[in-house]
């Protein structure tokens, strides 16, 4: 039951790791416009943290470890 009760902080990584676990999986990301729910909410996450890392709003203003952790996926994964 501890997923249903997750910091944001927690929530965000347990995200990027199933991210990174459907990447290394499937061998691509995760579309936003798929049609399997799993993958679509993976999608979206991905995209969104993108936007919120390009504009530096939300988390990526002010976690900085979030960020660096962010910064070191997209370089891992070429995103």
């Amino acid at each position: 039951f501890k997923i249903y009760f997750l910091t944001n902080e927690e929530e965000w990584y347990h995200n990027l790791n199933k991210v990174k676990e459907y990447i290394i999986n499937n061998k691509k990301r995760p579309s936003k416009e798929s049609k399997i729910n799993d993958e679509k909410r993976l999608g979206r996450w991905l995209s969104d943290q993108q936007t919120n890392y390009k504009n530096t709003r939300y988390c990526m203003k002010i976690n900085v470890d979030i960020r660096k952790s962010w910064e070191e996926f997209k370089d891992e994964f070429k995103i």
